[in-house]
């Protein structure tokens, strides 16, 4: 019966003992497949995590590039507008100095326009009378005195403008009388003209004819003659180009009479009227510098 009962408990206690090995065994397994499967779940979750980090990193070098960029471009916008800004000081100078030019060129328009509008309005000054002998056109001594204090004058006031006018008496026929009061006023001309030969004068001289040839009523003269008397002649005249010194210091040469002298007339039966004269009369110019100025009319 001994026997037996050891057997009995025996069989129970192997039992046990190996069903305590399989539940070990079982568990380590367990553990382990658990294990595995958390360390490839880790694995995974490191790889995307690593991805991840990749992917910021990435993100963070654009996110510099893109900064320096911005940064680049601020600048240059920067310059752009420093560019402008100078363009625009550029165009408001330039745009000052146009309103002045066209300032200037409206004065210098407007002062021309008086000068153009004013060329022919001049101030008698002086009236100087050169004396004749009678049906001559040749200077006397008096009449050279006369013109030397002429050029004196002249020779200081150089916007001076010389007319001349020529007359003579009423005695005579009135073409004869026309020609000697243009020769009268030719030698005072030329002889106004040899003593400027050496001054640089800016004069015009234009003869101007105070009384045409066919006249028939010819009006009050200066000399005083009445309508009803003989014509009285003369003309007019102030220093031209031709007698103006040339730039090269070469004298120009005197002009030619335009008409010969007529054949001498006989006055023998005739009273002597009043003496006979050429009249040299001083008008300012208009433009100053003594340039020249055309009196022709």
């Amino acid at each position: 019966m001994m026997r037996e009962s050891g057997i009995v408990l025996l069989i129970p206690a192997l039992i046990l003992t190996g069903a305590g090995c399989a539940t070990k065994g079982f568990v380590r397994e367990a553990i382990g497949q658990r294990q595995a499967k958390v360390d490839a779940q880790i694995s995974e979750q490191n790889k995307r995590v690593e991805e991840q980090a990749r992917r910021a990193d990435d993100q963070g070098k654009l996110l510099d590039a893109q900064s320096k960029q911005v940064e680049e471009m601020g600048g240059r916008f920067t310059k752009i507008e420093t560019s402008v800004d100078e363009f625009g000081n550029i165009a408001r100078s330039a745009s000052t100095k146009a309103d002045d030019a066209a300032q200037r060129a409206e004065e210098a328009s407007t002062r021309i326009s008086r000068l153009v509008a004013n060329r022919n309005k001049r101030t008698v000054v002086e009236t100087i009378n050169v004396q004749f002998g009678f049906d001559r056109a040749d200077l006397t001594d008096a009449a050279q005195t006369t013109l030397a204090e002429l050029l004196k004058e002249l020779a200081e006031n150089p916007t001076l403008v010389v007319d001349l006018e020529g007359y003579t008496d009423s005695l005579g026929p009135v073409e004869h009388n026309l020609r000697l009061s243009e020769r009268r006023v030719e030698t005072v001309r030329r002889f106004l003209v040899a003593h400027e030969a050496d001054r640089a004068k800016d004069r015009r001289v234009t003869v101007r004819l105070l009384l045409p040839a066919d006249a028939v009523n010819p009006p009050r003269s200066k000399s005083g003659a009445d309508e009803t008397s003989p014509p009285q002649s003369g003309s007019k005249g102030a220093l031209d180009e031709a007698s103006t010194p040339r730039s090269d210091g070469v004298p120009p040469a005197p002009a030619e009479a335009t008409s010969a002298p007529p054949a001498p007339t006989d006055h023998a039966s005739a009273k002597p009227a009043a003496a006979d004269e050429v009249r040299a009369t001083g008008a300012p110019s208009d433009d100053a510098g003594g340039k020249p100025k055309d009196v022709s009319q």
